[in-house]
C-alpha cells in the first residue's frame, strides 16, 4: 500500500470504515514515516465507535486512528461525540458529520 501511495501521490485518503479499511492504514503511516504524505479522510460507518470501544484492543487503535487522521466523517451525533475528545486532542483537523442520524432511530436515540 505504501508503495502504491508513493507512486500514485494522491492529492486525499479517504478510508470507509475503520475497522477493515482504517486501521491498516495506521502502519502504512508509520511505514512511510509517520504520514501518508496527503491529508487523511475517515468516514465511520455503523457501530465503528459505538461498538467497538467495549474491547480495549480496539479502543486503543481507534484513539490512534483518530489522533492521525486529518478529517473526520462520522455518520451520525453519537459517534461525533465519542470522536470529537480524542480526534480533537489529535491530529484531526476538522469535522464533517454526515448527520445521517436524522434518519437512524437508535442514534437518536443514544
Amino acid at each position: 500500500m505504501a508503495a502504491l501511495i508513493r507512486e500514485l501521490k494522491p492529492d486525499v485518503i479517504h478510508s470507509l470504515e475503520l475497522q477493515t479499511e482504517s486501521y491498516q492504514l495506521l502502519s502504512v503511516a508509520e511505514s512511510m514515516g509517520g504520514s501518508l504524505g496527503a491529508p487523511w479522510i475517515v468516514t465511520t460507518w455503523g457501530s465503528d465507535i459505538f461498538y467497538f470501544q467495549r474491547f480495549p484492543e480496539h479502543l486503543e487503535t481507534i484513539n490512534q486512528l483518530l489522533a492521525k487522521c486529518d478529517y473526520l466523517l462520522p455518520d451520525c451525533r453519537r459517534d461525533e461525540a465519542l470522536a470529537r475528545p480524542t480526534a480533537s486532542g489529535g491530529g484531526c483537523r476538522s469535522f464533517f458529520p454526515a448527520r445521517a442520524d436524522t434518519l437512524c432511530t437508535r442514534c437518536a436515540a443514544s
